[in-house]
């Protein structure tokens, strides 16, 4: 039975970049069905994770065991995972989902947060739009990118096709004087989100509900991680252990601290 509220995660080193993403997946309903149906035998790297997925009134050591033990399967894949290290949100669900990817029964087919793009570059003498680079990746990138020499060509992504879920991810890295700095520029965003087709062939129209945001305060050398996330059509902030619900959409909508935000996309409704 769902609780009335989200419960908090505990720390277990400097690991809130990880508690703000397990939070998130808590609440990503598809995310935790997937696993359900294809969680490997006890023990198992997609085992621990639905452990900590589902088991939201476990005893707190016992969910503190389980965490350390999905962060040395991650380290495993990853050195940086170390869980007295700070780390990077999007990286660690990058590297999660590629985890799950190496099970046997994924079937290496964990669709749910991947998107096909392709890039366009345009000319800005000639108008001339030459589409490249095909990919599948793990959500979308905020910024358009200007190129440096008399900034006459311009490259975006465009979405060719809709995941379930779509991770929008704010470009908060920047150059400065010294080097490299991160932005705290305001990045607007709503509380629904219209995609549509980019392509003739491939028509896409779809809308997206935000289901979590993670936020990130600090600089580049440190900071901290939290999340909100989206439970029975409420908002609550979670901090690691801390949570508590919120009394205003001010408290979600932190255009200056948003980091990477999640949309579900929406389902039709049946007519009867």
């Amino acid at each position: 039975m769902e609780p009335s509220v989200p419960v908090g995660l505990p720390s277990v080193g400097q690991t809130c970049y990880a508690n703000c993403m397990l939070q998130v997946l808590r609440y990503t309903d598809p995310f935790v069905k997937f696993l359900e149906k294809h969680a490997a035998g006890k023990d198992s790297f997609s085992d621990i994770l639905l452990e900590i997925l589902k088991n939201k009134n476990k005893d707190i050591s016992e969910l503190k065991q389980d965490i350390c033990h999905l962060l040395v399967f991650l380290e495993s894949i990853d050195e940086t995972f170390n869980r007295n290290c700070s780390n990077d949100c999007a990286s660690f669900l990058h590297v999660l989902l590629d985890t799950l990817g190496r099970d046997d029964d994924m079937k290496g087919n964990i669709d749910l947060f991947f998107v096909e793009v392709f890039d366009e570059i345009e000319c800005g003498d000639c108008m001339k739009v030459d589409e490249i680079d095909m990919q599948r990746i793990l959500g979308i990138h905020s910024t358009a990118y200007i190129f440096k020499e008399g900034n006459k060509l311009l490259k975006r992504s465009k979405l060719c096709s809709c995941p379930p879920l779509l991770m929008v991810q704010i470009q908060r890295i920047t150059h400065g004087e010294n080097g490299l700095i991160k932005s705290t520029d305001p990045f607007e965003f709503d509380l629904t989100l219209n995609v549509q087709g980019c392509r003739e062939e491939n028509r896409i129209e779809e809308t997206y509900e935000l289901y979590a945001v993670v936020y990130h305060v600090g600089d580049l050398e440190g900071g901290h991680n939290f999340c909100a996330v989206r439970h029975h059509l409420e908002w609550y902030i979670c901090d690691n252990d801390r949570v508590c619900k919120c009394e205003d959409l001010e408290d979600v909508l932190k255009f200056k601290e948003a980091y990477i935000l999640f949309y579900e996309r929406r389902q039709e409704e049946v007519s009867l």
